[in-house]
């Protein structure tokens, strides 16, 4: 009798061990979307596990980080449009497309650095003063130079002027040639600066033709001479005098003894 109560206890204890279908499990570990399951009899235990979701990107849609299933679709770039600087960019990613637009320049002027239009981006130092022939500036609207006249050359600049004859060409043609030399007083800008010269005669012998006419020998003449930028010149002229062909005149005629200034322009910029 004992003996068959120790039987029976130990078929009690194995059918413990054993499922309602009469044998040892292998189990398959739960998934996302199924519990711990019997790959022998379909058994299951437990509950699935769930989804470990990763949110939408502008790219992907909201995707289970273990399983792969998605949901719903990608939420797609979020653009800012481009700039000067960047090209054009996904808000949210950062993604870019394309190229920056590039500046559109402005050049500077005396008032304002080189400028682009577009974002107010600024590049260098202040221009140059768009100055007229007075030296005022038509941006800025000032006097920057000081214009150079008949009253006030004198203090930045001196004339010499040298001289050695009348010369006579072929046909009666007769020149004159003079040397005008300015020389600075100040170490200043000149800008365009020039001087006009008009030579006289003191005495002016009547030439008498073959058939009898007369004419004056010699007329005034006026020439003009350019100043560099330092305020330097040397200039030498030929001054043609006109033609006077079987004319006759006194030898000591006086030519060119007197000349002025008579007109100028130009500025300085001290």
């Amino acid at each position: 009798m004992k003996r068959n109560v120790t039987v029976i206890t130990l078929l009690l204890l194995i059918l413990s061990t054993l499922s309602g279908c009469g044998h040892q499990h292998v189990w398959k570990e739960a998934t996302c979307t199924e519990p711990n399951t019997c790959t022998e009899c379909g058994e299951t235990e437990g509950s699935p596990i769930g989804h470990t979701w990763t949110a939408a990107t502008c790219t992907a849609p909201k995707t289970c980080n273990v399983c792969g299933e998605t949901e719903g679709t990608a939420l797609a770039h979020t653009w800012s449009e481009a700039t000067c600087t960047t090209p054009k960019t996904c808000s949210v990613c950062r993604k870019t497309e394309g190229s920056a637009l590039g500046h559109t320049w402005i050049e500077a002027t005396c008032t304002i650095p080189k400028t682009c239009s577009v974002c107010g981006e600024t590049e260098g130092g202040l221009g140059e003063h768009q100055l007229d022939s007075k030296g005022y500036c038509a941006i800025c609207h000032k006097q920057i130079g000081e214009a150079i006249t008949l009253s006030n050359y004198s203090k930045y600049f001196s004339v010499k002027i040298s001289k050695n004859g009348v010369e006579s060409a072929e046909n009666n043609k007769y020149y004159y040639n003079v040397k005008i030399d300015t020389e600075p007083k100040r170490d200043i800008e000149f800008h365009d600066v020039w001087i006009e010269i008009t030579w006289y005669h003191s005495s002016i012998n009547k030439l008498t033709y073959p058939d009898g006419h007369t004419e004056d020998a010699f007329r005034d003449a006026t020439t003009r001479s350019n100043l560099d930028d330092s305020g330097d010149c040397t200039d030498e002229k030929q001054i043609y005098l006109g033609n006077y062909p079987n004319a006759q005149w006194s030898t000591n005629t006086r030519v060119f003894d007197r000349w002025e200034i008579t007109d100028i322009g130009g500025y300085v910029i001290k």
